[in-house]
């Protein structure tokens, strides 16, 4: 006792040891959310809103829902906006929704039952009248097909990138091969993982309709990574889907935008997302 009197720095010293080893191991929820705060500052005051960007954000917001109807839109909608910021010669053009599913169109469904009501019962007694007829409801189908105009458009424009959402569920999606060949032309085939590391992995894809799909330009997840206070700083910039390793929709873009063709991305997992010779660091393997 007389040496911890003699030498009181040496039993603070021990003291504060004891106490940081006992904060890195079981870790204090406070100071990880103070961590979580104090680098949300430092973000704040690094970002220059006044600078410059070549970025457009095209929102939908509620300003746009008052003015142009409640959603979900038409895809016609979604065909003049693509149009329209093509005009603007794009780099790419990143369309973040989710297509997973063919647009419910009632009138080309009635249209639909008409021509085969009309092909069933009357076409044979009406000669080049029921043919013209004939033409013109076909020709009608053509114009109301709007998931068919936005696939043409989405072609049109050749830059454009869609989104893909990963479930992580118990049990694997059924027709799996069928949705791993659609996702091949997709992945970084340039994969190096060290052992031990580990990275995000799901059995289950949301796709755009193949209409879609087919004629995008790239695809990228746009699943997020959240902290324990709810918010998002960071992101998995790849996953793995049955060995597929997809980009996140943030990186597909950058390599659009950077003219770097897809098969010059690489990954080291865990560790780096090389975009050429662009190296994007990754935090851990929980970011990567």
């Amino acid at each position: 006792m007389s040496i911890l009197k003699k030498h009181p720095t040496f039993l603070l010293g021990l003291c504060i040891t004891i106490l940081f080893l006992g904060i890195g191991f079981f870790r204090v929820e406070f100071l990880d959310s103070l961590e979580y705060k104090l680098y949300d500052i430092k973000m704040n005051l690094r970002g220059d809103p006044e600078s410059q960007s070549s970025i457009a954000l095209v929102d939908i917001d509620e300003d746009s829902i008052e003015k142009l109807g409640r959603w979900p839109w038409p895809r016609s909608l979604l065909t003049e906006g693509i149009k329209k910021i093509n005009k603007g010669k794009p780099k790419v053009i990143g369309l973040n929704i989710i297509l997973s599913e063919p647009e419910k169109n009632l009138g080309l469904k009635e249209i639909e039952n008409l021509e085969k009501l009309f092909t069933e019962t009357l076409l044979s007694d009406s000669g080049d009248i029921g043919l013209t007829f004939l033409n013109e409801m076909s020709a009608s189908q053509e114009r109301l097909d709007n998931d068919k105009i936005l696939a043409e458009s989405i072609k049109e424009a050749g830059n454009v990138i869609l989104p893909v959402f990963f479930k992580e569920s118990a049990i694997a999606a059924e027709e799996t091969s069928e949705t791993d060949e659609a996702v091949n032309i997709h992945a970084i085939q340039n994969i190096q993982s060290a052992e031990g590391m580990a990275w995000a992995q799901a059995n289950e894809i949301v796709l755009p309709i193949p209409a879609f799909l087919d004629n995008s330009d790239g695809i990228g997840h746009i699943n997020l990574a959240y902290d324990m206070d709810g918010t998002v700083r960071r992101e998995r910039s790849l996953y793995e889907y049955n060995g597929l390793f997809i980009p996140s929709y943030t990186i597909r873009l950058a390599a659009n935008y950077l003219n770097i063709p897809f098969d010059k991305i690489q990954a080291d997992l865990g560790s780096t997302i090389y975009l050429g010779s662009l190296e994007i660091p990754g935090p851990g393997a929980q970011n990567c």
